[in-house]
């Protein structure tokens, strides 16, 4: 496989991990703010402050 393939299925592979815990996420968002624990904006502030730690984590190496 060229490195342009590799590349290609990782990211196939993260879109496919992604779809499956979608379905997690939002239930507990719902959760969370049925509990008024947090709102959804703050939880998916969160999540996106999270994602972006995620990345910044993986692109230092």
């Amino acid at each position: 496989m060229s490195e342009k393939q590799i590349e290609l299925k990782k990211y196939v592979e993260q879109i496919e991990e992604l779809s499956s815990i979608s379905p997690h996420i939002m239930a507990v968002s719902n959760l969370l703010s049925e509990k008024n624990i947090v709102t959804e904006e703050e939880f998916y502030k969160e999540i996106k402050k999270f994602v972006k730690e995620q990345r910044e984590t993986v692109a230092s190496k």
